[in-house]
């Protein structure tokens, strides 16, 4: 069964049968109502295009930059989304992946979960991804990246 942060009222689980389209029916009514991009939407404070790449800017005055691949379509998250609550991203639906690991982090804190940070520990950012972690992590040590 699928872990979900947002129960389904309960006479709904009731009424459907034990079965694959159970679990698909949680994913599409998680992804649809409960989409964790919708508040990454309200934090973007400016998106634009450089060249071949998009950059957006949060409120937290953080900035990061991805290129845009226009081979990749959008999967769940955008498509199930509602295009009213994703104003400002459903434009650039190349860049769900992108939108994710901004989400994952800034939204649904899914790395902080397993750990804490703070100030006198030593951490060690590999760079495989777009920076979102290694920025948390400067800022909550108060220390430089280079």
């Amino acid at each position: 069964m699928i872990k979900m942060s947002v129960k389904l009222p309960k006479y709904i689980f009731k009424r459907l049968p034990e079965c694959n389209a159970k679990e698909k029916i949680i994913k599409i009514y998680y992804r649809y109502f409960c989409n964790p991009l919708y508040v990454l939407n309200k934090m973007v404070t400016e998106i634009n295009q450089q060249n071949d790449a998009i950059c957006v800017k949060l409120m937290n005055g953080f900035t990061f930059c991805d290129s845009r691949d226009p081979s990749k379509k959008s999967k769940y998250y955008l498509k199930y989304g509602d295009p009213k609550k994703l104003n400002q991203l459903i434009e650039y639906k190349e860049c769900e992946g992108f939108f994710n690991v901004l989400a994952e982090q800034f939204i649904m804190n899914l790395y902080e979960r397993r750990y804490s940070i703070k100030k006198g520990d030593v951490v060690v950012s590999i760079g495989a991804s777009v920076g979102t972690n290694t920025l948390v992590f400067s800022k909550k040590l108060d220390a430089k990246v280079k």
